[in-house]
Formats: C-alpha cells, structure tokens, sequence
C-alpha cells in the first residue's frame, strides 16, 4: 500500500533527525538540545501506530499461524517471534522505571533518565518492525558515513583549533590544554567512544562474509579513522576498549573461516595485538603518559615494589572517578532494593560526596569532602544504574539485556543449518551487509558495555539513541527478510 510506503520513510526520516542530525549538536547533551531530538523520536512512533492499525509492520506476520517450513528456528516468522518477544522482556524494567521515575524527588532529573531508557526501547522497536529492508540498508549506510564524517571532523578541527571549538561553542580548557580531541561533542572521552562504535562497525565490514573487495577497504577505513579518533582523543578507557575489540574480534569475527585456519589467524591476531601493546607501552608519547600519569608517573621512579604499589594505590584512590564510585556505593546502600531514585546521583551528591570516616558526634571531618566539583553522573553506567535504580532495576535489565548478547551470539556461532537458512535468504534478498552490521553491532555492543565500566557514554542521548538504532538493525539483519513490509 502506498500509504504503508509514506509512514515508513516518514519513520525513516525521524529517526534520521536524532540519530543522525542529533550528534552533531553536542549530542544532544545539553538540556536545550535534548527535547528537540526527543521529539522526532515520538513523532516517529506516532506514525509507526498508524502503519500498525493498517497492518503494514513486520510484527503483523508473527501474529498469523505459520504456513508449511515456516516457524523452525532461524526462518523469518521465528526470528521476528523471538524479536518480539525480545523486546517484551523489556516491559518489567521499562514499567519499573517509570514507577520509579514518577516517585522520584527531583521530576526533571527522572524524567531524562527514563526517557533514555524508553527511547531507546522505541528505537529498536521500530527499526526491526516498522522499517522495510530497503529503509534499514539506507538508515545504516547513513550512521556508517555520519561516523566518518564525525571523525573527520574531530581530526580537522583539533588540527585547525586545538579543539578550543566544539562545533560553534567554546570547548573546555582542562581538554584542548591536554591536546585532546573532542570533535563534536564536549567531553574527549564522549567522542572516543563514539569512535569506538564506528571502529567497530568497519571491523564488521572487514571481516563480514559476502562481501566485496572495495566495500572491505571502506571498512578498514573506517576503522582506522575511528582508531585515529580514539588516540587523538587521548581516551585511556578508549584505548583499553579497542583491545578488548580486537579481542572480541579474534573470537568471533573468524567464524566464518575453515577451523584449522581460524585458529592460526587468532594466534597471528593475539601476537600482533600483545606486540602493539608492548611497543605502545615503551613509547613515552602523551598517550601513554596519561596511562602513567593515572598511577603516580614519574612518583614511582627508584621505588621499591610494595612502596609502587602502595604509591600507585594512593594515587588511583585521589582521582574523581574512584571517588565517585565510592558515593555512588554508599548511595545505593541507603536503599540497596529500590535505588536512590532515577537521575538522583547528581542531586544527591552533597550529601554521599563526602567520605564515610567524619563522625559529627565527635566533631571529626571526612579525609575527603569532595565539595570542589559536582559529579553529574558516576561514570560508571552500570554502578549508576544500580544506585538509582536498585537490585530490583538491576536485575530486571540483565534479564533483556543478557537475552540481547546471547541472540547476537548465537547469530554469530558456527551452525551448519543456520549458515545454510542465512545463505538461502542472502540469495533471495539480495542483501549484502548481513553478516557486516551483525558482527559489527555484536562488536559495538561489548564495546560499549566495557566501556561503559569507566565512563557514561550511555548517558549521552544521541549516543544511545545510535547504539539503540544499531541493535534494532542488527537484530533485523539475523533474519533478513523477517520484517519486510507485506506485498502491495
């Protein structure tokens, strides 16, 4: 129907407008900028309601009885069954959180964080059920050049201004007078990790099956933007994270290769990657004297071994991070169940920010007040999520999120009948990107839930919104063919 064909690039142009447009206003960080890249997103599922009640979405055809072969595992009607029922493993958190969010002290603080939250649950809703192939090959062709060009950007800009500029605004001076890249976002550890994303998205194309030689090249330039993006940004967690890539791509970016060579070229992989490592180490270069300087650098110098450690130890213990670990742990055990309420890190701070050892009673003062800085987020996304949300919010997104890795997984595992379904749909759709944006969202994914450990790149709303894009088009991409628009 045509009317079908109008809502969907209608869908496809929202998305586009927070996926796409929204990194390149700071991200959509600043609260100004937010409301503006939230809309397009429920502008979107109005019209993804309108192209359900007229029976045009993927998820119409789970709902018929499945006719003769369909509904085995790895067919299209199974894999948007399982899809489906994905994304309904969501609905306790997601209700949860909007309990939560409703009884929360500050309204405004709550309000974002659960809007990131349910955002991205829409996101990935209407990408696998209310995008045709065609849009969803268009949607990710355009996050892949956005990314580049993004690195683009961050490189020319920190050579032309030092990256005094973001975009139009002044930058930080803590970051341009380090030489940290930022590109268009605030904070250099923001860009790293969206650098982080497109790195990994052209390791998918590079080690992606059914592909062709100049559509391999593009991706190993993309990864080498997105690397030359996480040095320039002088990211330690970045750096850390691509080798946790590299990795993950020694395991299960090889799958496709006879078994006998695989496990050469893991072994040939694992002794560059040790060898790059090595060489980086003793290279006194300011990359690797941030690595130093974290530790104690030149403190440790003709010190014995326990005194290294001891020094290195008190050194990492000083720094905001390890700090604001500390308050968000105390915070949570004032209400380990329930949490301290969504977005209430930052309200709440004065009050954990300081260390436990005062004793009012006694008139003694904490070691460490912590009254020098405001920590708006914890920079640990899932410390964060399990302070204001509790073991009950916890546990209730491990649930979703454990059954998201492991259909990733198992897309990615060497199975002769899935293989053999996947090559059979290859054919029929003509779909040459299938196994490229799997492994590269697989990828994209671990790297954000590494990275995640030591920062809050999830908390930046165009971010999250692309990595949610990115699931919904790589849970697509397993069954392609699954959530094509019924024939007008």
């Amino acid at each position: 129907m045509k009317a079908n064909f109008i809502l969907s690039r209608g869908i496809l142009a929202c998305l586009c407008i927070s996926v796409v447009v929204g990194p390149w206003f700071f991200g959509a960080w600043e609260m100004w900028w937010f409301w503006p890249f939230v809309a397009p997103i429920f502008v979107a599922l109005l019209l993804f309601g309108l192209k359900l009640i007229l029976g045009g979405c993927a998820g119409c055809e789970a709902s018929r009885p499945a006719g003769p072969g369909e509904g085995v595992e790895g067919t299209p009607v199974d894999m948007t069954r399982r899809h489906l029922r994905l994304l309904l493993s969501a609905v306790p958190f997601l209700l949860y959180a909007s309990f939560r969010y409703l009884s929360a002290p500050v309204y405004i603080d709550a309000e974002r964080s659960f809007l990131l939250f349910l955002t991205s649950w829409l996101l990935v809703m209407m990408v696998v059920f209310g995008l045709g192939a065609s849009e969803r090959r268009w949607l990710f062709g355009a996050i892949c050049i956005n990314l580049v060009l993004m690195a683009l950007y961050g490189l020319i800009n920190h050579q032309l201004t030092e990256s005094r500029l973001v975009l139009w605004a002044d930058g930080f001076e803590k970051y341009f007078r380090d030489d940290r890249a930022s590109g268009c976002y605030f904070c250099p550890d923001h860009f790293s990790g969206v650098m982080e994303i497109a790195a990994c998205l052209g390791l998918g194309f590079v080690f992606g099956g059914g592909l062709r030689m100049h559509e391999r090249l593009g991706g190993l330039a993309m990864t080498i933007l997105g690397v030359a993006g996480i040095m320039m940004s002088k990211s330690r967690g970045g750096g850390i994270t691509f080798i946790v890539i590299l990795v993950a791509v020694a395991i299960w970016g090889l799958t496709h290769l006879p078994r006998e060579a695989r496990w050469w070229w893991r072994l040939s992989a694992c002794s560059a990657v040790l060898m790059l490592v090595l060489l980086l180490a003793s290279t006194a270069g300011p990359y690797m004297n941030r690595f130093g300087a974290y530790f104690g650098g030149k403190q440790l110098r003709g010190k014995s071994a326990s005194e290294v450690l001891e020094t290195a130890k008190k050194h990492v213990v000083s720094k905001s991070r390890p700090q604001m670990y500390g308050a968000a742990y105390r915070a949570w055990r004032s209400a380990p169940w329930m949490g301290i309420g969504p977005g209430m890190h930052e309200s709440l701070w004065p009050h954990f920010g300081p260390t436990a050892d005062g004793d009012p009673a006694s008139g003694k003062w904490p070691s460490r007040l912590n009254l020098e800085y405001t920590s708006n987020e914890v920079h640990n996304d899932w410390l964060e999520l399990l302070e204001e949300y509790g073991v009950v919010g916890f546990v209730l997104f491990l649930l979703p999120f454990g059954l998201l890795v492991r259909e990733f997984h198992g897309s990615l595992k060497q199975d002769p009948r899935r293989q053999r379904i996947r090559v059979l749909m290859h054919e029929a759709d003509g779909e040459p990107w299938q196994d490229a944006m799997v492994l590269g969202v697989f990828l994209a994914i671990l790297a954000m839930t590494f990275h995640s450990l030591g920062d809050f790149n999830l908390q930046i709303p165009a971010t999250t919104w692309m990595m949610a894009t990115l699931t919904g088009l790589g849970l697509s991409a397993m069954g392609q063919g699954a959530s094509r628009e019924p024939a007008t």
